[in-house]
Parts: C-alpha cells; structure tokens; sequence
C-alpha cells in the first residue's frame, strides 16, 4: 500500500503526514528518491514520482509519502496505479495564505506588512490553491479522502478514525487520542527543530484571517475563489473603471 498525504501549500499537509504516521508502521522510503534526505517528511523528488510507482515495490510493503501533488498528469498517475490511496486536505483559503504569510517571513528573516506580501505573493498562491483543488475535484475517485482541516481541528478524535478506516485500519477513540497526543504542536516543533521567532507551527488557528485581511483583501481573494486570478484582476480594473466614471 501506498499512502499519499497530500494537500496544497500551507494547509496542514505535514499534520496529516504525521498522524497517519502514528496510525501504522510504514516502511522507510528509499533515500534515492527522497527531495530532502534530512527533512522528517518522505517527501520524494516531484519528477520522479511515475519513476517511484514504477519500480519501489509497494505492494509487498507500506510506504507513506507527504507531497503536493496538484498537477494533473500526478493524479493520473496516481488514480492509474494500484494500491494507492490519496488523502487530500483542504483548508479555508484565507487562513492558508496566512499562514504561508508567517511562514515567507521565517524563510527570509525579514519581516513585512501582511499586505506588501498578500499583493505581491498571497494572492498568487491563493489562485495556486485553488487551482490544486480542481485538479482533484475533476475526477473524484473511492481511493481518494478529502478531508477538511477546520473539521480536524474540531472532532479531531472521529477525524483521526475515519482516516484509519479509511487506510483499513482499526482506531479506537484511545489510540485516536494517542495519536492526538503524539501530534500536538509542542510534539510537531521539537520533531521539525522548530526555532527561531516565527514559528512553523505557529498558531494552526481557524479563522486567524480576520486579523489579518482589510476589506478590500478579502473581496480579491473571494473573487479569486470564485473565478481565478486572471478573471479576478479583469473584474477589479472593470469594477474600479466603472467607479471612476461614475464619479465624473
């Protein structure tokens, strides 16, 4: 069996990775095809997943990958091999462009305005998000769960277990919570060497993006939602044309 955790930037990918971790034994994945051989996600090189199916033996042994799987000739690929289950989570857009906000600064070390980054990166990555989510949403298949991550954090416990059920294992609510506890924040930033100010595992909050998004925002990125980027830009220089004659 072949377990993908996969997910769109920013959405809660590397939890999933974890607790379907905590949920089975998985065996090691060859280090060959690893992108980062010293990160703790099996992460493998993007090019070389049809490599992967091809020639790793995961039929006769369990293998877990965390990836971002979003193009479409990946799902094929994946939908087209044998024995491969995919778990998708999907995350309020919103919320995801804030975290990758927190998350740009850690990289960089410099910090910047919320809005500097959401004009000139966020809402770029909120129209990537949305077109990872159609790529699956196009062809909906039983070897593919699509969990929510707001629904995660809420009945953590009933998530947990219909995601054992999922894979064909057994979960009682005791190994749930056991796995709940081997995945709490503290347990995920000592695992990912989680230092410096902003955190990697910041704050995993539903809804922080009220704190964060001015009016203005949040009509872009709910246009983007609805319509995508290029269509979204259209209907804001249309809309901003059409105030300014009404205002001569």
């Amino acid at each position: 069996m072949l377990v993908i955790a996969n997910g769109a930037p920013k959405s809660g990918s590397t939890w999933l990775f974890n607790i379907v971790q905590n949920l089975h034994t998985f065996s090691q994945v060859p280090e060959d095809y690893l992108l980062d051989r010293t990160n703790p996600n099996s992460e493998i090189v993007y090019e070389r997943l049809e490599e992967f199916l091809a020639n790793v033996d995961y039929g006769a042994n369990d293998y877990l990958l965390k990836n971002h799987f979003g193009k479409a000739h990946q799902r094929d690929a994946l939908l087209g091999a044998p024995d491969v289950l995919v778990i998708n989570i999907k995350r309020e857009l919103k919320d995801a462009v804030v975290s990758a906000y927190y998350y740009n600064m850690k990289l960089s070390g410099k910090k910047r305005t919320f809005d500097n980054y959401y004009w000139k990166e966020g809402r770029f990555l909120a129209d990537q998000i949305r077109r990872y989510h159609r790529v699956w949403e196009e062809k909906p298949s039983s070897r593919v769960l699509l969990l929510s991550y707001e629904r995660l954090k809420q009945n953590t416990v009933s998530e947990i277990m219909g995601i054992a059920r999922f894979l064909g294992l057994s979960c009682s609510e005791a190994e749930a919570q056991a796995v709940i506890d081997a995945t709490s924040m503290e347990k995920l930033r000592d695992k990912y060497d989680d230092g410096g100010e902003i955190k990697f595992f910041r704050k995993g909050q539903v809804g922080d993006w009220e704190n964060h998004f001015s009016a203005r925002q949040l009509a872009d990125i709910e246009m983007i939602e609805q319509c995508g980027l290029e269509n979204a830009s259209i209907g804001r220089r249309a809309l901003a044309k059409g105030l300014a004659l009404a205002q001569r």
